[in-house]
């Protein structure tokens, strides 16, 4: 937003990002009139800055000058941007503009999450694993994160795990999961549980809420959820050949059980079929072995 000026002065007509704004990789100005020559030198910022991450200024023409991150800025950060004392135009014309601008990148941000957002079938004891792309204030994190679970009218409060809980269970992960753990990038890692036991083929939400405050005490302004959906409760079902629904099982065909979810080769093979003074055994599918 450009201050109101009358016609004929020379101002900044625009500066962006102002207030909340995620992600933030450059700060784009436009002056109404030359700042700088062409062939002049472009190495000069038209502002004084305030920002805990470094960048760099250029003009991109005699007219507009960007302010670059590399990489882009994370959450939880704030920048001020002055515009240097008695700053002129190629003409001569004083720059008319606000005397500051402020923009920050908001509160706490989940970058990543494992399950995935959106993910079905989650356990009813699920750990959820949280790459956050800036630092909490570790007193307002258990204040302003929760679930929400279908059926359950409360906000339940989250569990964190302490830093060996977290190793620990890590370790006994696959592979991939602990090189997604310990990739680069991710300011902050957390593993969570919902607080309480969540009820089969249940919708969840795991909610940053607003107001979750970083370290460095930039707040969130609106909620982030991720969403899942907890795995159908367990269950088995028979099949046999039969002549019609009434009869028993016709003798000499396959009879079978069926899970809704993965079972374990020493659980199946404890699995017995009596009848008439004899027990059977199970016999695994052919691709099974």
């Amino acid at each position: 937003e450009a201050l109101p000026v009358s016609g004929g002065a020379l101002r900044l007509e625009f500066f962006v990002p102002q207030g909340e704004a995620y992600p933030v990789s450059q700060v784009q100005t436009r002056f109404s009139e030359p700042m700088v020559r062409l062939g002049q030198p472009r190495y000069s910022n038209p502002f004084i800055i305030n920002c805990p991450f470094p960048g760099k200024g250029r003009w991109v023409d005699t007219r507009n000058w960007v302010y670059d991150f590399y990489p882009p800025l994370p959450s939880g950060v704030a920048c001020e941007f002055r515009l240097v004392k008695d700053a002129r135009g190629v003409s001569g014309k004083p720059v008319s503009s606000y005397p500051v601008y402020r923009f920050n990148t908001g509160g706490p941000r989940i970058m990543s999450s494992r399950p995935y957002d959106g993910a079905s079938s989650i356990d009813e004891n699920q750990t959820f694993l949280l790459h956050f792309d800036g630092e909490n204030d570790v007193r307002s994190l258990p204040l302003n994160s929760y679930c929400l679970i279908e059926g359950v009218r409360e906000k339940v409060p989250l569990r964190f795990y302490t830093l060996e809980e977290t190793r620990v269970f890590v370790e006994q992960l696959p592979e991939e999961y602990r090189q997604w753990w310990n990739q680069p990038g991710a300011r902050e890692r957390r593993a969570v549980q919902c607080a309480r036991q969540l009820p089969p083929a249940a919708k969840v939400k795991l909610v940053l809420a607003k107001g979750l405050a970083s370290k460095t005490g930039v707040v969130r302004s609106s909620d982030q959820s991720l969403q899942f959906e907890v795995r159908p409760a367990f269950s088995a079902t028979f099949n046999c050949t039969r002549e019609n629904a009434r009869q028993a099982c016709a003798p000499m065909t396959d009879m079978r059980l069926e899970f809704t979810d993965i079972v374990s080769a020493e659980r199946l093979k404890a699995i017995r079929l009596e009848g008439g003074g004899r027990t059977w055994m199970p016999v695994p599918n052919a691709a099974e072995g």
